[in-house]
């Protein structure tokens, strides 16, 4: 697609951003409390309306690579209601998801809000706070007086939308149960990151009642200023993967053994950079 040709698609697609929020606005004033139920329903609560969910606030889209976010959510559906918010700027809805992007899904208990937001998100200071308003203002319907939120986020740029829900006028809200910063990346070193990300990252640490990190290296960045920060490692679903694995292909019976198998659906240079130094370990022939 050429350039023109995407900037056009953008340009006239930029109203559909304020037509989605408007309809997640819609449901959430209409039948917030209904989903809650029925997602209480799916996780057999005792309680037919739940006390308190999860909200993961997330930096990842819940229709990209599948990650430590989307796996927290899924684990934690089996115990309690979650609700995994993930804004999608616009372009990255119209030339990356396309089809797989939906506004709102309901997955038995966990409820999930991708949201379009507009594009530039990071470029530009005042479409970025256009963004956080839009954000908070249309989260504050899914947010009943009643319920209590166990907030996780791993994305420092939620921050404004969160103080807009949580803390608003400096005070705690009642609705905020617990407030967990999870860091899963240095997102205020990255390429794109705004020059006031690093400082919302320090706002976000001061406030957060739990900080864990998915590193050592970002457990060990962040511990002089929350020195009860937790480092927890990624992990994998044991009991998905420890099956057996079935008579081996055509293709691949014939090639010279060991065997080294890795899938993975996202290729960048650090991972290419532990390829060569894993194979250099080897001293005879094998097969990646």
């Amino acid at each position: 697609m050429s350039s023109l040709r995407r900037i056009f698609e953008l340009a006239v697609s930029l109203p559909r951003v304020a037509l989605e929020a408007l309809r997640l606005w819609w449901i959430g004033q209409r039948q917030a409390e209904d989903y809650y139920r029925c997602a209480a329903q799916a996780v057999e609560l005792n309680n037919p309306y739940p006390a308190e969910c999860v909200w993961i606030v997330s930096e990842v889209m819940w229709d990209e690579v599948w990650q430590r976010p989307q796996e927290l959510a899924r684990r934690l559906s089996r115990e309690s209601v979650v609700v995994y918010i993930s804004p999608v700027q616009l372009h990255r809805y119209l030339f990356s998801l396309r089809n797989r992007w939906r506004p709102f899904r309901a997955e038995g208990s966990c409820l999930v809000l991708s949201p379009l937001i507009f594009p530039l998100h990071y470029r530009f200071a005042p479409i970025y706070a256009l963004n956080c308003v839009m954000m908070a203002w249309l989260l504050r319907s899914w947010l009943p007086k009643s319920l209590r939120v166990r907030v996780v986020c791993n994305s420092p740029f939620a921050w404004p939308f969160l103080t807009r829900l949580f803390f608003p006028s400096g005070k705690r809200s009642p609705n905020l149960a617990r407030l967990l910063y999870d860091v899963i990346d240095d997102f205020p070193s990255f390429e794109w990151a705004p020059s006031y990300a690093r400082a919302l990252e320090e706002q976000f640490l001061t406030k957060a009642d739990v900080v864990t990190t998915g590193t050592y290296e970002l457990w060990n960045m962040h511990r002089v200023q929350r020195p009860d920060a937790e480092f927890i490692q990624c992990g994998v679903d044991f009991e998905l993967f420890n099956r057996p694995a079935g008579p081996m292909p055509e293709d691949l019976a014939g090639l010279p053994q060991p065997m080294i198998g890795y899938w993975v659906p996202l290729v960048t240079g650090w991972i290419f950079g532990c390829w060569r130094s894993l194979l250099a370990n080897f001293r005879r022939r094998l097969s990646f």
